[in-house]
């Protein structure tokens, strides 16, 4: 999982990280770069809301812009209006400090898995949704049929055979596909990864592998 943290306590925020043991962690310490990660493709927005140049509102708020990434705030502020203002901001939940490690565990395990991320797979910043059927990658999201979605789980585990990739949309939709419209969803979904900077390379007799650019 790659999770966000804005926490003008570096220390504190070394702690939370240590135990959530995230595949990859930015620690920020100000407003202004919390700012700057809004739509880089996190899994998950941890936020203090006082900030020594703004407020983690602000960060939510810019981030619900461009993402429904989930967003748990973590703040020695426990005034009801402070709550409510920032559930209004786009939240999905709230802890006062002191933080209980192992409730934050768990209520962040209950957030990304809310959002799907536990089938969540990785090629780069790029990640697929399965379960939501939908690709993202920092600002950019993609939502995909059933067929799109089988089509990219199975190349991003491994390339594979047309017979392969034919047989995962049958497993993931419950309805055959013919050589004549898989090539032609194929050709569809080429087209929709471009903004990605994906490609996926082979043909029909060699088999395909999905690469970046």
């Amino acid at each position: 999982m790659r999770i966000c943290i804005v926490e003008d306590n570096r220390e504190l925020a070394s702690v939370i990280r240590d135990a959530l043991d995230p595949k990859e962690c930015q620690i920020c310490c100000t407003c202004r770069q919390g700012l700057a990660e809004c739509e880089k493709g996190w899994d998950l927005l941890l936020l203090d809301v006082r900030l020594p140049d703004g407020s983690g509102l602000d960060i939510a708020r810019a981030a619900r812009i461009v993402s429904d990434v989930p967003i748990l705030f973590l703040s020695s502020d426990g005034m009801e209006t402070t709550m409510l203002e920032a559930f209004e901001s786009g939240c999905d939940d709230y802890i006062v400090k002191p933080v209980r490690l192992a409730v934050l565990r768990k209520k962040v395990e209950a957030l990304l898995h809310r959002s799907g991320y536990r089938s969540a797979l990785h090629l780069g910043k790029t990640v697929l949704y399965p379960d939501a059927h939908c690709l993202k990658k920092d600002s950019l999201q993609l939502d995909l049929s059933g067929t799109e979605t089988a089509i990219l789980r199975q190349l991003i585990l491994h390339p594979c055979q047309a017979e392969t990739l034919m047989r995962a949309v049958r497993q993931t939709t419950g309805r055959d596909i013919s050589p004549e419209t898989f090539s032609s969803r194929l050709s569809t979904l080429k087209k929709k990864l471009e903004p990605f900077d994906l490609i996926i390379i082979g043909r029909k007799n060699t088999g395909y592998r999905l690469e970046e650019r």
